[in-house]
C-alpha cells in the first residue's frame, strides 16, 4: 500500500537536473503537452570528454597532497592548456581523500598523465618529426652510400656488351674512338628496354656506367681488329660467316654481306697524309663512300637472290662459283673467295688497323 502523503511529495522526474520534460504533469497525455516518452521533449547528456569541467563545488574538501604550484609548473613546462591542467588539479585533490595513495605514486601517475596530455596535443609533430623525417634521413643517407658502392650487375654488364658488338660491327662505321659515347647514348635511349632505368638521372651511377662502357668498348674493339687481321688470310664466305657468328645478336642486325667492306678497305694502300689523320675526316669519308659504291656493284655482279641468306636460314655464307676476273673491280676479289694477295698487301692492310681505336 502507498503510503497516505504521497501524492505531497515532489515527482522526481520533476526535480530531474538533467531531464527537461515539459509543464504539466507527467502522466498527463493531452496532445497539446509534451510526450514524456518522446526524444524530442527531452535533451540527452552531453556525450563529449568531458574530463576538464569539474568545478570546484564538485571537488572534495580535502587538503591536497601536493602543493598546487607543483602541478602548474608541470602543466607550464609541457605547455598544457587550462582544461587539462584543472584535470591534473582535480586528479590530485580526488587522490588525496581519507589519506590519499601515497605521494610517490601520486607524483609517478600525474607525470604521466601530463605526457598523454602533450602527445595528444603534438601528434603531427612527433610523427613528422621523430617517424618521417627519420626515415627520409635514412634513405638520402643510405642513397649516399650507394653511389659509393654501385657497381654494374652481370646481366648489364652483358648487356652493354652486346650493345657494343651490335654499334661496332656496321659497315659504314669510320670513327671507332667515339664508340663508347654511341653506347652510353643507346642506353639511355632504351634505359626501360635494357634494365638501366635506375642508373640514369643519378651521376654517380651513370659514371660507374661509364667506366664499365669504356672498359668493354676497349675489349670488343681489340677483338675486332683481332678478327679482322686474321681475316685478310681467309676466304670471303668464311671470313663472313666468322664475323657475323662472333657480332651478330639474335633479334640484331640482319646477316648483311657489306661486312666485307671492312676486308677490302684495309687491303687498300691507304695515306695518312693525303686523307687526314682521323677517318672522320671528309677525304676519309669521300674515299670510304667510293669503296662502297664499288664493293656493291662487284657484290651484285656476283651473288644472286638465291645465295644470300640469313641466320635462321644457314650457318655459312656461300658466294657460289668465281666469275671472270674482268667483271669484278680489283678491290672485290675477295668476293670471290680467292686468298689474299702478297705480303705487302696483308703489311698494308695491319697498318690500316690501327685506326681501329
Amino acid at each position: 500500500m502507498l503510503p497516505e502523503n504521497f501524492h505531497n511529495h515532489p515527482s522526481p522526474l520533476n526535480n530531474s537536473p538533467v531531464h527537461s520534460w515539459g509543464t504539466g504533469s507527467p502522466l498527463d497525455s493531452s496532445p497539446n503537452d509534451a510526450d514524456p516518452l518522446s526524444l524530442n521533449s527531452f535533451h540527452l547528456p552531453d556525450r563529449s570528454p568531458s574530463p576538464f569541467s569539474l568545478s570546484n563545488q564538485e571537488l572534495p574538501n580535502t587538503t591536497p597532497l601536493i602543493r598546487p604550484g607543483l602541478v602548474d609548473n608541470l602543466a607550464n613546462d609541457f605547455g598544457l592548456n587550462d582544461q587539462q591542467r584543472s584535470t591534473l588539479h582535480a586528479y590530485v585533490q580526488f587522490g588525496s581523500v581519507e589519506g590519499g595513495i601515497g605521494k610517490a605514486e601520486m607524483l609517478a601517475k600525474l607525470y604521466a598523465m601530463t605526457v598523454n596530455f602533450d602527445l595528444y596535443n603534438h601528434p603531427k609533430i612527433i610523427e613528422d618529426e621523430n617517424n618521417v623525417e627519420t626515415l627520409r634521413r635514412m634513405l638520402r643517407d643510405l642513397d649516399v652510400r650507394l653511389q659509393t658502392t654501385f657497381a654494374v650487375t652481370a646481366s648489364q654488364t652483358k648487356t652493354i656488351r652486346a650493345v657494343v658488338t651490335d654499334l661496332i660491327y656496321d659497315p659504314m662505321r669510320t670513327c671507332y674512338h667515339e664508340l663508347a659515347a654511341d653506347v652510353f647514348e643507346s642506353l639511355r635511349k632504351n634505359a626501360q628496354q635494357y634494365h638501366f632505368h635506375n642508373v640514369f638521372g643519378v651521376p654517380g651511377y651513370e659514371k660507374t656506367l661509364e667506366t664499365t662502357i669504356v672498359k668493354q668498348c676497349s675489349s670488343v674493339r681489340n677483338n675486332f681488329r683481332q678478327h679482322l687481321r686474321d681475316g685478310m688470310a681467309a676466304s670471303a664466305d668464311e671470313f663472313t660467316h666468322k664475323l657475323n657468328k662472333k657480332y651478330l645478336r639474335l633479334g640484331g642486325p640482319k646477316y648483311s654481306l657489306e661486312q666485307l667492306l671492312n676486308k677490302n678497305i684495309i687491303l687498300e694502300q691507304l695515306d695518312e697524309k693525303e686523307l687526314g689523320k682521323k677517318m672522320s675526316d671528309p677525304r676519309w669519308k669521300q674515299k670510304i663512300e667510293g669503296f662502297r659504291r664499288l664493293d656493291e656493284a662487284g657484290f651484285k655482279n656476283l651473288a644472286s637472290p638465291s645465295n644470300t641468306t640469313t641466320p635462321a636460314q644457314s650457318p655459312a655464307l656461300r658466294t657460289g662459283t668465281s666469275p671472270p676476273t674482268n667483271t669484278i673491280h680489283p678491290t672485290n676479289r675477295l668476293l670471290s673467295g680467292q686468298p689474299v694477295g702478297n705480303g705487302a698487301q696483308l703489311g698494308r692492310g695491319m697498318q690500316a688497323l690501327a685506326y681501329i681505336r
